[in-house]
Protein backbone atom coordinates (compact mmCIF):
# COMPACT_ATOMS: atom_id res chain seq x y z
CA UNK A 1 0.00 0.00 0.00
CA UNK A 2 0.52 3.58 0.07
CA UNK A 3 1.83 4.09 3.62
CA UNK A 4 4.37 0.69 3.49
CA UNK A 5 6.12 2.48 0.44
CA UNK A 6 6.26 5.35 1.92
CA UNK A 7 8.42 3.83 4.73
CA UNK A 8 10.13 1.61 2.50
CA UNK A 9 11.56 4.72 0.73
CA UNK A 10 12.07 6.67 4.09
CA UNK A 11 14.11 3.71 5.56
CA UNK A 12 16.02 3.71 1.62
CA UNK A 13 17.17 7.16 2.64
CA UNK A 14 17.99 6.51 6.16
CA UNK A 15 21.60 5.91 5.23
CA UNK A 16 22.09 9.69 4.76
CA UNK A 17 21.23 10.90 7.61
CA UNK A 18 22.34 10.05 11.64
CA UNK A 19 21.31 6.81 13.09
CA UNK A 20 17.81 6.42 15.37
CA UNK A 21 18.67 7.49 19.29
CA UNK A 22 15.54 4.47 19.28
CA UNK A 23 17.68 2.29 16.83
CA UNK A 24 17.77 -0.67 19.73
CA UNK A 25 14.73 0.01 20.90
CA UNK A 26 11.00 -1.36 20.17
CA UNK A 27 9.25 1.13 22.22
CA UNK A 28 6.53 2.84 20.25
CA UNK A 29 6.70 5.97 21.80
CA UNK A 30 10.69 5.96 21.44
CA UNK A 31 10.65 5.16 17.92
CA UNK A 32 8.18 8.11 17.50
CA UNK A 33 10.69 9.96 19.14
CA UNK A 34 13.16 9.36 16.61
CA UNK A 35 11.23 10.35 14.11
CA UNK A 36 10.45 13.48 15.15
CA UNK A 37 14.06 14.46 15.71
CA UNK A 38 14.52 13.01 12.42
CA UNK A 39 12.15 15.27 11.01
CA UNK A 40 13.46 18.20 13.04
CA UNK A 41 17.06 17.78 11.68
CA UNK A 42 15.88 17.00 8.35
CA UNK A 43 13.99 20.71 8.96
CA UNK A 44 16.90 22.41 10.67
CA UNK A 45 19.19 21.20 7.02
CA UNK A 46 16.73 23.17 5.54
CA UNK A 47 16.74 26.37 7.48
CA UNK A 48 20.53 26.21 7.02
CA UNK A 49 20.68 25.78 3.46
CA UNK A 50 18.20 28.73 2.56
CA UNK A 51 19.43 32.15 3.45
CA UNK A 52 15.80 33.66 3.07
CA UNK A 53 14.65 31.18 5.89
CA UNK A 54 17.87 31.26 7.95
CA UNK A 55 17.73 35.21 8.08
CA UNK A 56 14.02 35.40 8.49
CA UNK A 57 14.07 34.02 12.44
CA UNK A 58 16.75 32.56 14.86
CA UNK A 59 16.70 28.60 14.30
CA UNK A 60 16.96 26.48 17.99
CA UNK A 61 19.68 23.75 17.51
CA UNK A 62 18.21 22.19 20.20
CA UNK A 63 14.72 22.71 21.46
CA UNK A 64 13.01 20.59 24.40
CA UNK A 65 10.40 17.98 23.00
CA UNK A 66 7.20 18.77 24.22
CA UNK A 67 4.41 15.42 24.10
CA UNK A 68 1.73 16.20 21.81
CA UNK A 69 -1.14 13.53 21.45
CA UNK A 70 -1.20 12.32 17.66
CA UNK A 71 -4.19 13.49 15.85
CA UNK A 72 -4.80 12.79 12.25
CA UNK A 73 -6.69 14.73 9.71
CA UNK A 74 -8.03 13.02 6.36
CA UNK A 75 -5.09 15.07 4.05
CA UNK A 76 -2.52 13.30 5.86
CA UNK A 77 -2.82 10.37 3.35
CA UNK A 78 -2.64 12.83 0.25
CA UNK A 79 0.94 14.00 2.14
CA UNK A 80 2.03 10.13 2.15
CA UNK A 81 0.88 9.95 -1.32
CA UNK A 82 3.12 13.58 -3.01
CA UNK A 83 5.96 11.20 -0.49
CA UNK A 84 5.75 8.23 -3.06
CA UNK A 85 5.63 10.32 -6.15
CA UNK A 86 8.54 12.33 -5.02
CA UNK A 87 10.73 9.95 -3.55
CA UNK A 88 10.18 7.84 -6.35
CA UNK A 89 10.91 10.32 -8.97
CA UNK A 90 7.40 9.81 -10.85
CA UNK A 91 3.78 11.15 -10.34
CA UNK A 92 1.84 8.39 -9.24
CA UNK A 93 -1.48 10.04 -7.96
CA UNK A 94 -4.36 11.66 -9.42
CA UNK A 95 -6.37 14.07 -7.00
CA UNK A 96 -6.36 12.55 -3.57
CA UNK A 97 -9.80 12.91 -2.08
CA UNK A 98 -8.51 13.17 1.58
CA UNK A 99 -10.35 10.22 3.28
CA UNK A 100 -8.47 6.62 2.69
CA UNK A 101 -5.31 5.91 0.56
CA UNK A 102 -6.80 3.28 -1.12
CA UNK A 103 -9.23 5.72 -2.55
CA UNK A 104 -5.73 7.76 -4.36
CA UNK A 105 -5.94 6.65 -7.90
CA UNK A 106 -2.39 6.27 -10.43
CA UNK A 107 -2.32 8.26 -13.25
CA UNK A 108 -0.54 7.59 -16.66
CA UNK A 109 3.30 7.27 -15.21
CA UNK A 110 5.24 10.91 -15.69
CA UNK A 111 8.65 11.67 -14.25
CA UNK A 112 8.03 14.35 -11.81
CA UNK A 113 10.32 17.57 -11.47
CA UNK A 114 13.38 16.45 -9.54
CA UNK A 115 13.65 18.52 -6.03
CA UNK A 116 16.53 19.65 -4.03
CA UNK A 117 17.75 16.61 -1.40
CA UNK A 118 16.89 19.21 1.21
CA UNK A 119 13.01 18.99 0.28
CA UNK A 120 13.33 15.34 -0.42
CA UNK A 121 14.81 14.74 3.06
CA UNK A 122 12.23 16.92 4.57
CA UNK A 123 9.67 14.96 2.62
CA UNK A 124 10.71 11.76 3.43
CA UNK A 125 11.24 12.59 6.96
CA UNK A 126 7.36 13.80 7.37
CA UNK A 127 5.60 10.57 5.87
CA UNK A 128 7.61 8.05 7.86
CA UNK A 129 6.47 10.11 11.24
CA UNK A 130 2.64 11.13 9.72
CA UNK A 131 0.44 9.28 12.05
CA UNK A 132 2.43 10.47 15.27
CA UNK A 133 2.05 14.01 14.63
CA UNK A 134 -0.58 16.31 15.81
CA UNK A 135 -2.15 17.48 12.70
CA UNK A 136 -4.42 20.55 12.68
CA UNK A 137 -6.91 23.06 11.02
CA UNK A 138 -7.46 26.03 12.08
CA UNK A 139 -11.01 27.07 10.23
CA UNK A 140 -14.54 25.33 10.05
CA UNK A 141 -15.95 23.96 6.94
CA UNK A 142 -18.69 27.06 6.63
CA UNK A 143 -15.32 29.27 6.84
CA UNK A 144 -13.60 27.31 3.84
CA UNK A 145 -15.96 24.31 2.49
CA UNK A 146 -15.96 20.52 2.99
CA UNK A 147 -13.42 20.21 0.39
CA UNK A 148 -10.93 22.30 1.39
CA UNK A 149 -11.10 20.67 5.00
CA UNK A 150 -10.87 17.04 3.47
CA UNK A 151 -7.01 18.13 1.55
CA UNK A 152 -5.38 20.74 4.27
CA UNK A 153 -3.83 20.39 6.90
CA UNK A 154 -0.96 21.06 8.92
CA UNK A 155 1.79 20.50 11.81
CA UNK A 156 3.32 23.03 14.06
CA UNK A 157 6.83 21.36 14.49
CA UNK A 158 8.45 24.34 16.46
CA UNK A 159 6.98 27.18 18.70
CA UNK A 160 4.71 27.84 21.35
CA UNK A 161 2.47 24.90 21.25
CA UNK A 162 4.97 22.50 18.83
CA UNK A 163 6.27 19.27 18.86
CA UNK A 164 9.51 21.27 19.88
CA UNK A 165 8.70 24.33 22.32
CA UNK A 166 10.54 27.82 21.08
CA UNK A 167 9.16 31.44 21.72
CA UNK A 168 10.81 33.03 19.62
CA UNK A 169 9.64 31.42 16.48
CA UNK A 170 7.28 29.30 14.78
CA UNK A 171 7.37 26.87 12.43
CA UNK A 172 4.89 25.17 10.59
CA UNK A 173 4.71 22.55 7.30
CA UNK A 174 1.25 22.76 5.87
CA UNK A 175 0.07 21.08 2.77
CA UNK A 176 -3.28 22.20 0.81
CA UNK A 177 -4.21 19.74 -2.08
CA UNK A 178 -4.39 20.84 -5.92
CA UNK A 179 -7.41 23.48 -6.62
CA UNK A 180 -8.31 24.88 -3.28
CA UNK A 181 -9.02 28.64 -2.49
CA UNK A 182 -7.46 29.52 0.73
CA UNK A 183 -9.72 33.19 0.89
CA UNK A 184 -8.34 36.39 2.78
CA UNK A 185 -6.98 35.91 6.12
CA UNK A 186 -4.34 37.50 8.38
CA UNK A 187 -2.60 37.44 12.06
CA UNK A 188 -0.52 39.77 13.49
CA UNK A 189 2.72 37.74 13.49
CA UNK A 190 5.05 37.80 10.56
CA UNK A 191 5.20 35.09 7.85
CA UNK A 192 7.43 33.60 5.63
CA UNK A 193 6.18 30.83 3.13
CA UNK A 194 9.07 28.50 1.62
CA UNK A 195 7.72 25.80 -1.18
CA UNK A 196 8.59 22.36 -0.64
CA UNK A 197 6.59 20.78 -3.09
CA UNK A 198 4.06 21.78 -5.76
CA UNK A 199 3.00 25.55 -6.24
CA UNK A 200 0.44 28.37 -5.44
CA UNK A 201 -0.40 32.04 -6.44
CA UNK A 202 -0.14 33.96 -3.37
CA UNK A 203 -2.41 37.28 -3.18
CA UNK A 204 -2.08 40.41 -1.48
CA UNK A 205 -3.54 43.61 -1.79
CA UNK A 206 -0.26 44.39 -4.32
CA UNK A 207 -0.76 41.37 -6.48
CA UNK A 208 -0.57 38.12 -7.60
CA UNK A 209 2.61 35.74 -7.45
CA UNK A 210 3.51 32.31 -8.78
CA UNK A 211 5.51 30.70 -6.26
CA UNK A 212 7.27 27.55 -7.08
CA UNK A 213 9.69 24.93 -5.74
CA UNK A 214 12.17 27.13 -3.65
CA UNK A 215 10.19 30.20 -3.50
CA UNK A 216 9.28 32.12 -0.44
CA UNK A 217 6.32 35.02 -0.21
CA UNK A 218 6.76 37.15 2.88
CA UNK A 219 3.69 38.42 4.54
CA UNK A 220 4.08 41.37 7.34
CA UNK A 221 2.10 41.81 9.91
CA UNK A 222 -1.79 41.96 9.76
CA UNK A 223 -1.63 42.07 6.06
CA UNK A 224 -4.30 40.64 4.34
CA UNK A 225 -3.41 37.67 2.52
CA UNK A 226 -4.79 34.70 0.42
CA UNK A 227 -3.63 30.94 -2.03
CA UNK A 228 -4.62 29.58 -4.65
CA UNK A 229 -2.82 25.97 -5.62
CA UNK A 230 -2.56 24.84 -9.20
CA UNK A 231 -5.96 23.20 -10.87
CA UNK A 232 -3.56 20.06 -11.52
CA UNK A 233 -0.34 18.43 -10.01
CA UNK A 234 0.79 17.44 -6.16
CA UNK A 235 -0.82 20.65 -4.38
CA UNK A 236 1.33 22.52 -2.42
CA UNK A 237 3.46 21.47 1.02
CA UNK A 238 5.12 24.56 2.72
CA UNK A 239 7.52 25.16 5.07
CA UNK A 240 6.30 28.25 7.29
CA UNK A 241 8.22 30.83 9.90
CA UNK A 242 6.36 33.14 12.42
CA UNK A 243 8.34 35.45 14.07
CA UNK A 244 7.28 38.41 15.78
CA UNK A 245 4.08 39.27 18.19
CA UNK A 246 1.64 37.23 17.95
CA UNK A 247 3.31 34.36 17.77
CA UNK A 248 1.17 31.97 19.74
CA UNK A 249 -2.07 33.49 17.82
CA UNK A 250 -3.74 32.28 14.70
CA UNK A 251 -4.92 33.73 11.94
CA UNK A 252 -8.51 34.83 11.14
CA UNK A 253 -10.88 35.34 7.66
CA UNK A 254 -10.46 38.80 6.86
CA UNK A 255 -13.35 40.13 4.27
CA UNK A 256 -11.02 41.62 1.14
CA UNK A 257 -7.26 42.19 0.18
CA UNK A 258 -7.44 45.53 2.87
Amino acid sequence: GVLNTVYGLASHRAGRLPPSRCSHSPDQACSAMAGLQELYRAASVLVASSPALRDFSPWPENPPAAPRAPERVPAVSCVQALAVGVMSSRSETARCDGEHRDRIQPTSPSVAPALPQTHTDLISALAAVADDLEWRRTYTEAEVGADFMQRYGYVELLGPSGHFVDHTTRAYIGYWGEGLVYPWHAHQAEELYFVVAGGAEFAVADGRYQRGVGDTQLHTANQPHAMTTLPEGQGILTFVLWRGDGLAGLPSMTPSAT
